[in-house]
């Protein structure tokens, strides 16, 4: 029996299924197949992406908005 755990998916954003035994991401919404390697850098990539204003905003510097 393979352990299935859940994983978000990079692409479509919804729930994935990660193989423990086979290290893959498998997304049956978007269709995407991914080793767990590539899975990890799709998401750190991501996270680049999406926390440059949080940094700004935690270091106390002006991200542009309303004071």
């Amino acid at each position: 029996m393979r352990e299935l755990a859940a994983a978000k998916c990079p692409q479509c954003d919804k729930i994935a299924q990660y193989d423990v035994a086979a290290q893959t991401v498998r997304c049956k919404h978007c269709g995407l197949k991914a080793s767990y390697e590539e899975y990890i850098g799709m998401m750190a990539g991501r996270l680049t992406t999406l926390t440059p204003g949080y940094r700004a905003q935690s270091m106390g510097e002006d991200s542009g908005g309303d004071k």
